[in-house]
């Protein structure tokens, strides 16, 4: 009989979609934090035993200054740690409770998210619904996973007021030629998730779901704010800016002028691709890849 079931229903076979109150990743991305950040300066402890010998060596050979990057990133991960973990404090699970359970291919996929935020008319909460698919890659200890999105849609959640601070709700329409949801997720296989986030004082707001969606053609039974449509009006807006700004020769407009230089040179144009176009990530694999050396 359970086999059954699990045909018809093949999201019961995933403990974390059992019903429609969907637990966020918040639990598990603050202990996996804490993971990592013990781990790093477990690893990099010794160095700090090793100071006085490391400086001296410091003298002679200017790279090896480079080892101490090592305790700065682990105390740069224990920082993450602790925001993670006043995070999960401040806001608490805040499961989404799905409308209908499960999302619907070819349907809508909705729902609602209770928080204690106190409620603000001039704040927005952010949300995206993604087909993402994950691809497990290399061999034995050189495997590597790595993910591209199939599909997107982004909007704003309606916010109004809940029984203990902010409800978030929203509803997407779901095209019908996506794949589904497979509950069991390892190897390579294609996963749906909802993200919501909000830039509040202190700690911002962040949340993520893993989700059910599979085919059907069921519809939300309350009329949560249609997302699809906001979207679609959205990314023509950006689209018709893009294009009358790129005519116009106007190459400044966000995201372009962070990709390109442009500069007009009498009969000609000049594009100029600069490097480390993105500070962060340029920063951020300085770090490791310094450290590692």
């Amino acid at each position: 009989m359970l086999f059954g079931m699990s045909a018809e229903q093949p999201w019961l076979d995933n403990k974390a979609w059992k019903n429609n109150s969907i637990a966020s990743d918040a639990r598990r991305a603050h202990w996996v934090m804490w993971g990592v950040a013990l781990f790093w300066n477990l690893v990099s402890l010794p160095l700090l035993f090793q100071f006085e010998e490391i400086w001296q060596k410091v003298q002679r050979e200017p790279l090896t200054a480079l080892a101490f990057l090592f305790p700065l990133v682990g105390l740069a991960l224990i920082v993450l740690a602790i925001n993670a973990t006043r995070q999960k404090r401040r806001f608490g699970l805040t499961p989404l409770v799905m409308d209908p359970f499960p999302g619907s291919l070819g349907g809508q996929l909705g729902g609602r998210i209770e928080t204690n935020i106190p409620v603000d008319p001039g704040r927005h909460f952010d949300v995206s619904l993604s087909c993402v698919h994950s691809r497990l890659s290399g061999s034995r200890k050189n495997r590597s996973r790595s993910e591209s999105v199939v599909w997107r849609g982004d909007g704003v959640c309606h916010a109004g007021r809940g029984p203990g601070g902010t409800m978030l709700q929203f509803r997407f329409d779901v095209p019908s030629n996506l794949p589904a949801s497979q509950p069991h997720q390892s190897g390579n296989y294609h996963l749906w998730r909802v993200s919501v986030s909000a830039d509040l004082p202190g700690i911002d707001f962040n949340r993520s779901y893993n989700i059910p969606v599979f085919a059907s053609d069921a519809k939300s039974s309350q009329a949560y704010r249609d997302i699809s449509a906001q979207a679609m009006s959205r990314r023509q807006q950006e689209s018709d800016a893009a294009r009358l700004a790129i005519s116009s020769g106007n190459f400044e407009i966000d995201g372009l002028s962070r990709a390109l230089r442009f500069s007009n040179e009498g009969d000609r144009i000049r594009l100029d691709y600069p490097m480390f176009r993105n500070s962060f990530l340029t920063l951020f694999a300085a770090i490791f890849g310094g450290g590692f050396s």
